[in-house]
């Protein structure tokens, strides 16, 4: 049974980045995280702290083992309701997210680098727009909190940065980025993302503990959404999220004006940059059939060795030189299946038996070849042209 909703009806400025420490003070990933679960005028909520926390941890740091060395994502200010903490106004709320485009290395610089904004919270429409609710308003008065409309409107003026990700897990959240100008088109200014929870007139879902939205887009930053490289982005957070939420539950809205692939968060790849590369080595055109057989199975190759039956041509002792071969060869399947795993490589499938298409271990002792999947002819071109480094 689901939960709790997340609505209760239809000069240098002084901030958190000029005070920070010299070696964070030239941080480029910026992220001001708010959850709030308690108000004073309408009903509570249970999971947005929990969720603000579990979104700050996992955007502080990149996945051990991802590419790319440091993991040092981004730097977090979190914001969360308690009873001993500072009050979340629409003051509070407005005068950070003004923060959050200061440059703390210069008076009247705008930061350059990557910025994100999360919200977990109450979300309310009126005939002003949408609104993140913050704790001291009132649900009988006209200011429900801080409008949707200006979050993206102060991003489109007063920003400098590379990128701006807006994530809000919140009631009516899909009115975000849908501000009327003139002709009655909404624009984003480029580099801005928006990720939220629901379409403009749907709740959004709480569930043990938990919200719904916030709970796919972990999952997603954790490795669910991640690419071949390891990297998770916007558009593949949203993916993850869409594919997970049937049509009948609440639907998430991305919208973006981006040109550039936005890494949010950095995973351990299942194939390393290394064997990427090796792909042109492994497939010389496209289209090559790489040429399998018993020799690449491990098992095999522990069959001759302990002189019982195998599939490998054999006879007599087997010499250095050919153990050798034996490994190269073993080595190379163990990474085709990672390849496979990633959907990177497949056995042709027109010469293997019915029932046994998709799996490496008869296509090495059959003797049938594998191939490039579309996706492993892309990142072979990737390869080719010196896209991908490392």
């Amino acid at each position: 049974m689901w939960g709790s909703v997340r609505q209760f009806f239809g000069a240098p400025r002084n901030s958190h980045w000029n005070n920070l420490s010299a070696p964070r003070r030239s941080a480029n990933r910026r992220a001001l995280i708010i959850g709030i679960d308690h108000y004073q005028h309408v009903p509570p909520l249970a999971g947005c702290v929990a969720d603000a926390r579990a979104m700050a941890q996992i955007l502080s740091q990149h996945a051990p083992g991802a590419n790319g060395g440091d993991l040092s994502n981004y730097e977090c200010e979190l914001l969360i309701s308690g009873h001993h903490n500072e009050q979340i106004t629409t003051k509070l709320i407005k005068k950070k997210w003004l923060d959050l485009f200061e440059d703390p290395n210069g008076p009247g610089k705008k930061f350059s680098g990557d910025l994100l904004f999360y919200f977990s919270g109450h979300g309310a429409v009126n005939e002003y727009g949408g609104h993140l609710v913050t704790q001291e308003i009132d649900a009988r008065d006209d200011d429900l909190g801080v409008e949707m409309e200006n979050l993206v409107l102060l991003a489109n003026r007063q920003s400098r940065a590379n990128s701006v990700t807006i994530i809000i897990d919140a009631c009516h959240s899909g009115v975000a980025g849908n501000p009327p100008d003139e002709d009655g088109l909404s624009k984003l200014k480029a580099g801005i993302s928006i990720l939220s929870a629901s379409l403009p007139e749907e709740p959004a879902m709480e569930i043990d503990g938990r919200g719904v939205f916030t709970k796919l887009v972990v999952g997603a930053l954790e490795g669910g959404a991640a690419d071949v490289l390891g990297n998770v982005s916007p558009a593949s957070i949203f993916a993850y999220a869409e594919a997970a939420l049937g049509p009948q539950e609440q639907r998430p809205m991305y919208k973006t004006h981006a040109s550039d692939w936005e890494v949010i968060r950095r995973c351990k790849p299942e194939v390393s940059t290394k064997e990427l590369r090796q792909l042109p080595v492994h497939f010389p055109r496209h289209d090559f059939h790489f040429p399998m057989d018993p020799e690449h199975e491990h098992t095999e190759v522990e069959k001759l060795e302990r002189g019982e039956p195998s599939k490998i041509n054999h006879t007599g002792k087997i010499s250095d030189r050919q153990m050798k071969e034996f490994e190269r060869k073993v080595a190379i399947f163990k990474q085709f299946k990672r390849y496979q795993v990633v959907g990177l490589l497949e056995p042709v499938k027109e010469q293997m038996k019915a029932g046994n298409e998709n799996d490496l271990y008869w296509a090495a002792l059959d003797s049938k070849p594998v191939r490039l999947t579309p996706l492993g002819q892309y990142y072979r071109q990737l390869v080719a042209a010196g896209r991908i480094q490392g």
